[in-house]
């Protein structure tokens, strides 16, 4: 797959700060949170999306991630291929 730059749109886990004590009933409230990330899309299969920030000319890549499609609301391909 020739990697091309996208926009994803996607919802992820909410995370309490660590060492930080909250009553139980404060904490089903916490919900989740919507993310708008926008990286090279460098794999697509049936569960997920991977996506990284950067790509050399050698092409090593960093800030590398996958995105598992059932929490993906929307993808848009930018630019050309």
């Amino acid at each position: 797959m020739k990697p091309r730059p996208v926009l994803i749109e996607w919802d992820d886990s909410t995370h309490i700060a660590p060492g930080n004590w909250i009553d139980r009933d404060d904490a089903t409230t916490v919900g989740s949170c919507s993310i708008v990330t926008v990286g090279w899309l460098i794999a697509d299969d049936d569960d997920t999306v991977t996506i990284c920030q950067s790509i050399t000319e050698a092409d090593d890549c960093t800030g590398t991630f996958a995105i598992p499609k059932a929490v993906v609301r929307k993808m848009k391909k930018l630019g050309k291929p």
